[in-house]
């Protein structure tokens, strides 16, 4: 395939078509000419790269992403600068964002929720144990490879996002917000230098919030009014908008959109432990050492069992012999039990003839 002339030109990568844009740069698909494979490649606008700690932040960040090897984080290949283009190339996804998915097929079933909010915080707990944030959040950087598979993208570069919304700041008049007002947490409005792992659970909650119920937890005139409106009220409870989620999964997911921190999930893997409680079969997750793991706990729990209980979970000590005579039924399915009086009535009876026959021997010879 040729590459269109007016196309930037960056070494070792041909530019195919552009597939997408943001506030940051475009996004290209491309062939990295060494390799022979497809990549997306995502260039910096030339207005952004007038802001030396803006280019400086995006290199290092890229980087530290490209490093990231995970199932559910888009791979990342390639970062630096040529004839003025600063670029970010990365795995190439066709399956679109999960935006697109919601857009076409409406709210997602519940059962592949669990399956893709498990995997989504996978990632995050990646992420995080290499000190990243994601900040950003939301469907549209969720999306899906050509077998379906769910990856994180832009992770570790949303927080220069130049969506901005201004909101009244008590110590200086004005503040500049940036990410995506319907998915922010509390703490990125009021204090963005200071996140931590709970920010992002929160913009986690309102992604899978939106993703089941077709609808974003806040709504608003305006990006102001939707800013706001979280930091004073509370979401409508999922379980309202949708009748059919498992009670478990309707918590979770109304404790992450909690306007305080400590009040959410404090962990990525508490958020896991808890779809794996809600019923979640790790292995339809992908995770199979979750599913060692819980196949382990179970046996073990097993094996633990304390002894002289029926499979029914009643202590049989201290029950008189019609109740223990009951329980051995039950836990047997049915099947009679000779009473034990019968065995040893049998028993005495037979050594009686033994007797009695000894003797009328002696007595006869």
């Amino acid at each position: 395939m040729t590459a269109d002339a007016t196309l930037p030109i960056v070494d070792g990568y041909e530019l195919i078509r552009p597939v997408g844009v943001g506030s940051l740069g475009r996004v290209y698909l491309a062939k990295h000419q060494r390799m022979n494979r497809d990549v997306a490649l995502k260039i910096l606008h030339s207005h952004v790269c007038e802001r030396p700690e803006i280019v400086e932040n995006y290199i290092l960040e890229a980087r530290a992403v490209a490093k990231l090897s995970h199932a559910h984080i888009v791979q990342g290949y390639d970062a630096g600068e040529d004839n003025g283009h600063y670029f970010f190339a990365m795995e190439y996804l066709s399956g679109g964002t999960f935006s697109d998915k919601l857009a076409k097929d409406g709210p997602i079933p519940v059962k592949d929720a669990m399956v893709y909010l498990y995997q989504v915080a996978s990632a995050l707990a990646h992420a995080w144990q290499q000190k990243i944030i994601h900040c950003d959040l939301k469907p549209a950087n969720l999306m899906l490879n050509e077998r379906g598979e769910l990856k994180v993208t832009d992770l570790g570069l949303a927080h220069f996002q130049s969506d901005t919304t201004d909101v009244d700041s008590a110590s200086s008049g004005r503040r500049v917000v940036r990410g995506t007002p319907h998915y922010l947490s509390p703490e990125q409005i009021k204090t963005p230098d200071d996140l931590d792992c709970r920010s992002d659970l929160y913009s986690l909650g309102a992604t899978f919030y939106h993703l089941l119920t077709g609808k974003q937890p806040f709504s608003g005139e305006n990006n102001k009014a939707i800013i706001l409106a979280r930091l004073k009220t509370s979401p409508q409870p999922i379980a309202e908008l949708r009748k059919d989620l498992p009670k478990e999964l309707s918590k979770l997911i109304d404790q992450m959109l909690e306007r305080e921190p400590e009040d959410r999930p404090q962990t990525a893997e508490e958020v896991q432990e808890r779809l794996l409680d809600a019923g979640l079969d790790p292995k339809e997750a992908g995770d199979m050492a979750a599913a060692v793991r819980l196949a382990q706990t179970r046996s073990s729990s097993k094996k633990t069992q304390p002894k002289g209980k029926t499979r029914t979970g009643i202590t049989r000590t201290g029950m008189n012999a019609a109740e223990r005579g009951h329980t051995d039924i039950h836990a047997h399915s049915g099947r009679h039990q000779t009473p034990v009086k019968l065995y040893y009535g049998i028993a005495a009876g037979l050594a009686l003839l033994m007797l009695f026959m000894i003797l009328y021997a002696l007595m006869t010879a």
